[in-house]
């Protein structure tokens, strides 16, 4: 999980980084205060891969993706996404909260042929 807030007036606290509910330091400088990004600022979004300035997508992620949640104008927490059990093992859970105006859930898998599908309730949809 991935939080990039900022707003946030602590420096260290702008980007976090979360790996099966454990925090990892991001390294590198924090972003600018209250700077604005590409994401969520009317440019095409790519999921698992970089954008070319021409907008083609390089640079693909070697990763597996078992769910993608974007919640817009929010700061979550990795317990908004699940819990340890008893054994000490990451368990992802639904996410019960808002979305904001341009958040999405994609990879709802109750729906594996609609991939692309917001299951937000905001209607993100997104081209596989």
């Amino acid at each position: 999980m991935v939080q990039f807030d900022t707003t946030n007036s602590t420096a260290a606290d702008r980007r976090k980084l979360w790996v099966n509910g454990v925090e990892f330091a991001t390294g590198g400088s924090a972003p600018t205060l209250d700077a604005e990004y590409g994401f969520n600022n009317n440019y095409k979004i790519s999921i698992g891969s970089a954008l070319t300035s021409g907008g083609s997508a390089n640079n693909f992620s070697d990763c597996y993706l078992a769910d993608y949640y974007f919640i817009d104008g929010q700061a979550k927490e990795a317990t908004d996404f699940g819990a340890f059990d008893d054994n000490g093992v990451w368990q992802a859970a639904a996410y019960s909260g808002t979305f904001g105006t341009n958040g999405f859930h994609l990879f709802d898998f109750a729906n594996e042929t609609g991939i692309g599908d917001d299951s937000s309730g905001n209607d993100n949809d997104f081209t596989v």
